[in-house]
């Protein structure tokens, strides 16, 4: 499975008019297209007690041996509940049962390697580890919530997407929120 972040191979994601962006091209019955289309993600918060479960992006991938939280993109006929269990065990190995959806990141100001990416950010439950990480993962840790790496080692807004999560832990009853800004 290719990351969301890599540089895109497949038709649909296009090379905007000089500019260092990668959009997807959606093509309509009618011929009209559009080239700007967003690319729709998920990430997981997988956590252990006062643990969260972070991975190492390894030499291969965009922003390599930084840390982030697993996540890809959704793929054809996935639901994102679907799609953020099976980016957790590629990425690390472990079967998960979602527990909730916690936010939905759509800033568009929120450029990872020339695109907008919104992104579906889900709770899950580790269950049990039956398999190793992918080819797009170098290290797979548990780290207490008040241990993290520094900001500056972690890849895309994710340090963010952690502090956030700290931040509804104080909430009684959090609904699923926006990260707009």
């Amino acid at each position: 499975m290719e990351e969301a972040r890599e540089e895109p191979e497949a038709a649909g994601a296009e090379e905007g008019e000089g500019d260092g962006k990668f959009m997807i091209t959606c093509k309509f019955e009618n011929g009209h297209e559009v080239n700007n289309a967003r690319h729709a993600v998920v990430d997981a918060i997988l956590t252990r007690g006062n643990e969260i479960l972070i991975v190492k992006r390894s030499a291969e991938m965009f922003q390599a041996g930084k840390y982030c939280l697993p996540g890809g993109f959704i793929e054809h006929d996935e639901s994102v509940e679907e799609a953020a269990k099976r980016e957790v065990r590629e990425e690390t190995g472990y079967e998960t049962r979602v527990v909730k959806l916690l936010f939905i990141v759509d800033a568009p100001e929120r450029n990872e390697a020339g695109r907008q990416n919104i992104a579906f950010v889900f709770l899950l439950e580790a269950l049990k580890k039956t398999g190793a990480p992918d080819y797009e993962v170098s290290e797979v840790l548990w780290r207490k919530l008040d241990n993290l790496p520094p900001k500056k080692d972690f890849a895309f807004d994710h340090y963010r997407t952690i502090l956030e999560y700290k931040k509804s832990l104080k909430q009684k009853n959090p609904l699923p929120r926006f990260l707009s800004k």
